[in-house]
């Protein structure tokens, strides 16, 4: 299994190559943030309840001649004016391709705030490139409801 510093170097060559020389991206994206809050999951606790959004990102491209792919997913709770989050990064085999944190976590990288911030920062890039109509990007949304592609 890879290593959290290692990993976090490999996302930070990843994007300086996709600026500078134009890598190849495929993502998917399964997010709750769109829907109904009385749709959303919520959570009881001692504070009172959160309303809880999910994220899934998967990442894919061919880099130095070898496959790539790593999933994100971050969990969100709010309540009024606080938020909490939690990131987990996983390396799947090419194969595996679910959004689920159950399937998935046999492939979980430690993750730290580096890496967090460098996978951030791949999102943005991405994001960036794609909202500039760049066909370096190919961006699927998923219906986190029904799990179709969009």
């Amino acid at each position: 299994m890879i290593k959290t510093k290692q990993l976090a170097d490999q996302v930070d060559e990843l994007v300086k190559e996709t600026k500078k020389n134009g890598l190849a991206w495929k993502m998917q994206i399964e997010t709750t943030d769109d829907l109904d809050a009385e749709m959303k999951e919520k959570l009881e606790t001692e504070e009172g309840e959160y309303i809880v959004d999910e994220c899934f990102v998967s990442y894919e491209c061919v880099f130095r001649k070898k496959e790539f792919r790593m999933i994100s997913y971050e969990r969100i709770l709010t309540k009024g004016e606080t938020v909490r989050s939690n990131a987990l990064i996983f390396m799947p085999p090419e194969g595996l391709r679910y959004f689920d944190v159950a399937v998935l976590a046999p492939y979980a990288v430690d993750n730290d705030a580096i890496l967090s911030d460098r996978v951030h920062n791949l999102f943005m890039t991405l994001m960036e490139l794609h909202k500039a109509g760049s066909d370096q990007v190919k961006l699927q949304y998923v219906d986190p409801l029904t799990q179709t592609v969009l």
